[in-house]
């Protein structure tokens, strides 16, 4: 009830009544669509290799420089964005992605920071994370079975992303989610199983 609370708040007063009015003006005095949501990469490299992730094709080819992500977080926010995410590749591999993070937070009117990853770096950086300002994290598992993890990361253990699950919520994080790719045939049997993961 709290975070639905939270959420509806979030909604209704800054985009709702704040965002909304703004977007609006914003939207007829530049003449083009203004987003009320800003999703960025802070890099495309990713310490995975997921099948059917664009991400993984990349690299660091389509990396944006902290100043360029600063000033992008500063315009939309004059413009009334007030919803910014980071996601990727996998944003826990940039160098200084807590310092991006701490930087976005302090952005006067921006309520939440949220992080989409794949949680294997978080058993060093969930701590870190949430003393940065970071609210809010999506945690990529598509199964909950170790073989086919493998397959699909073709990278690193299930073990090492249920470690980095755990120490997120040892470090006080109240708003995680489990993102989770179903597959007919393939995954689709296990959403008991990764319900009763979130529950």
């Amino acid at each position: 009830p709290a975070l639905f609370r939270r959420i509806a708040l979030t909604f209704a007063i800054d985009l709702g009544y704040f965002g909304t009015k703004a977007l609006r003006a914003n939207r007829e005095k530049e003449h083009c669509n203004i987003p009320w949501v800003v999703l960025m990469d802070p890099t495309s490299a990713c310490n995975r290799h997921c099948k059917g992730c664009w991400a993984a094709e990349y690299g660091h080819k389509s990396n944006l420089t902290l100043d360029e992500m600063r000033r992008i977080v500063r315009e939309c926010k004059a413009l009334g964005t007030h919803f910014f995410m980071y996601t990727g590749g996998e944003p826990l591999v940039k160098k200084n992605i807590l310092s991006l993070c701490e930087k976005c937070a302090a952005v006067p009117g921006i309520r939440e920071v949220c992080v989409t990853t794949n949680g294997t770096l978080l058993p060093e950086l969930a701590k870190p994370l949430r003393a940065a300002g970071v609210q809010r994290l999506n945690i990529s598992l598509d199964t909950l079975n170790a073989e086919k993890y493998a397959y699909i990361t073709r990278r690193g253990t299930l073990e090492s992303a249920l470690r980095g699950i755990q120490s997120a919520y040892d470090a006080g994080f109240e708003h995680l989610k489990v993102n989770a790719v179903l597959i007919g045939g393939f995954n689709d049997d296990e959403i008991p199983a990764l319900a009763e993961l979130a529950r």
